[in-house]
């Protein structure tokens, strides 16, 4: 798990379940996008993110660990879960 308040450019997301992706794309996670991880919670899985416009999302461990992420600034991907 990465450590929380960085700054992350959503890489891909990797699931192939429509709900999950649905729910991804209402609320602005796709590729490209910037995201703040605010939290995450070792108990439980969650990863709290603030997206580029400020909505603050909750995401649980499987849903989070569907979106892959790399450094704003540079190239490696890593899964927010």
């Amino acid at each position: 798990m990465m450590p929380p308040m960085m700054v992350r450019r959503i890489y891909r997301v990797g699931d192939e379940e429509s709900a999950k992706l649905a729910y991804l794309k209402e609320h602005g996670l796709m590729p490209g996008r910037l995201v703040e991880v605010r939290e995450v919670r070792a108990l439980d899985g969650v990863v709290v993110v603030e997206d580029e416009d400020g909505e603050t999302l909750a995401l649980g461990e499987p849903l989070a660990s569907s979106v892959y992420v790399r450094r704003a600034s540079e190239g490696g991907a890593r899964g927010l879960g």
